[in-house]
C-alpha cells in the first residue's frame, strides 16, 4: 500500500462551479496522469445516495387502524398507479442539490405524504429534514387513484 499526501493548495468558487488545485506529496513511480485519474474517480464517487426506503400505508375507510402500517415493497395496492418497487427505483435515481455547501450535515431524512383521490406526486412534494437539500429537477414521482388510501414514504439520503 502506498500513501500519498493530497493537499488543496488553492480553491476558487464561481457562481456555477468550484475549482481546486491539488498538490501531491509522496514518491510515486507511476504516470502522474494515472494518479490524477484515480483521484478524479474517487471524487466523482462522492455523491448523495438514497438508502433505507420505508413505505407506510393506511386505509382511510377503516379497514386498517387509524395509524400508518409498514408495508413491504412487494405489497400490491390497486390504488397506486405503479408498484412500490417502481417508486423505490424512482426515488433512488433522484439527483439532489445541497443548498448549503459549508454545512456539516452528512445525512438527510426525506418524506413524502400523499393520499387520494387522483393525486400526482411531484418531486417538489418531497420534504427534507434538515431543509438544506433539494431535488435538482422537478418531475412526476408517482400517482394515486383512490380516495381511501394514504401513503407515507420515508427515506434517508447520505453523503
Amino acid at each position: 500500500m502506498r500513501l500519498f499526501k493530497l493537499t488543496i493548495s488553492n480553491s476558487l468558487k464561481t457562481a456555477s462551479s468550484f475549482f481546486s488545485v491539488l498538490t501531491f506529496q509522496g514518491g510515486f513511480s507511476s504516470d502522474p496522469f494515472t494518479l490524477g485519474n484515480l483521484v478524479r474517480s474517487f471524487l466523482l464517487k462522492e455523491k448523495l445516495i438514497v438508502s433505507d426506503i420505508l413505505f407506510f400505508a393506511k386505509k382511510i375507510n377503516g379497514t386498517f387502524r387509524n395509524d400508518y402500517r409498514l408495508v413491504s415493497i412487494f405489497s400490491d395496492f390497486e390504488e397506486l398507479g405503479q408498484s412500490f418497487d417502481d417508486l423505490c427505483f424512482i426515488i433512488k435515481n433522484l439527483s439532489f442539490v445541497n443548498l448549503k455547501d459549508n454545512d456539516s450535515v452528512s445525512f438527510w431524512r426525506g418524506s413524502i405524504d400523499f393520499s387520494g383521490p387522483v393525486r400526482f406526486i411531484n418531486s417538489s412534494d418531497i420534504v427534507f429534514s434538515p431543509p438544506t437539500l433539494a431535488i435538482s429537477s422537478g418531475f412526476k414521482v408517482g400517482d394515486i387513484s383512490s380516495d381511501s388510501l394514504s401513503i407515507k414514504i420515508i427515506f434517508k439520503v447520505i453523503l
